[in-house]
């Protein structure tokens, strides 16, 4: 079979090749098609079935090129011109080797490029990735989402790409980049989870009010109920924004349903 990315080119990663070809017009009686493997030093039949020949080769192929010569020889030993074919065998993949690294949400509070830890409220994020080179010349870069091709990607530079997805429903969507050869050999790729959540959250937050002289006071306030895994809670304290995600400023105590946040000397209030 002639792998890859076309059909007829010849290039293939199969090591078991049926050759197969048409005849102009159908055999007489005493015709018969013979099949060179060795350069034309020794002839085999082929099947031949109306006007079309085929023949299966059951050697034990390795990486390279096979010329493979043919030719209509009847029965008094006159011999038709010999036509040739060569085909290149190649099953090792490429070196070119591709990550998907992040993805960029354009939608909601929370815009940017994000890892696979984060969710999205974007159903149409930019997928983006790189390469450990740049590829080939006849290797094409493609990523599939769940399992389903969506196409070549785009090359931002040497050794980095992006692609524009689109329609994504909410859950998990599992991403993988594949490098591929004109043989069709590639390299086993990872995978990227991307979660998908657009519906809004249940969950509501409260401020304690509170009267202070203090420039740099605790905030505090209730959460109605526990937070769900992928679920922060977001204060915004003159246009500043403080979150509860990993590494963020406000404290969430889970036991007690409330939060806090010390503001920093840096982002000190005004006091009247």
């Amino acid at each position: 079979e002639d792998t890859g990315q076309s059909g007829s080119d010849f290039i293939t990663m199969d090591t078991s090749l049926t050759i197969n070809g048409s005849l102009g017009s159908a055999l007489a009686s005493d015709e018969r098609v013979q099949i060179s493997l060795d350069g034309g030093n020794t002839w085999i039949d082929a099947t031949v079935t109306n006007q079309r020949w085929s023949y299966t080769d059951t050697r034990d192929l390795t990486d390279g090129d096979y010329n493979y010569q043919v030719r209509i020889i009847d029965q008094a030993g006159n011999v038709g011109s010999t036509s040739s074919q060569v085909v290149t065998v190649d099953t090792t993949p490429p070196d070119t080797v591709g990550t998907v690294v992040s993805y960029t949400d354009g939608e909601g509070e929370r815009q940017g490029s994000f890892g696979a830890s984060v969710a999205t409220d974007d159903n149409s994020p930019v997928i983006n990735g790189t390469l450990n080179r740049a590829p080939d010349s006849g290797e094409i870069v493609q990523l599939y989402r769940d399992g389903v091709l969506l196409g070549q990607v785009t090359m931002n530079g040497a050794a980095s790409w992006y692609f524009q997805d689109s329609g994504l429903n909410d859950g998990n969507h599992v991403y993988m980049l594949r490098v591929t050869d004109l043989a069709g050999n590639f390299t086993d790729p990872d995978e990227f989870v991307l979660k998908v959540d657009t519906s809004i959250p249940t969950t509501t937050v409260t401020i304690n009010p509170q009267t202070t002289t203090d420039s740099t006071p605790i905030l505090s306030g209730l959460v109605s109920a526990g937070l769900t895994n992928g679920e922060d809670v977001v204060i915004t304290v003159n246009d500043k924004t403080y979150t509860s995600e990993t590494g963020g400023a406000v404290v969430v105590d889970p036991d007690n349903n409330t939060w806090y946040l010390q503001l920093p000397d840096g982002d000190a209030l005004s006091v009247k």
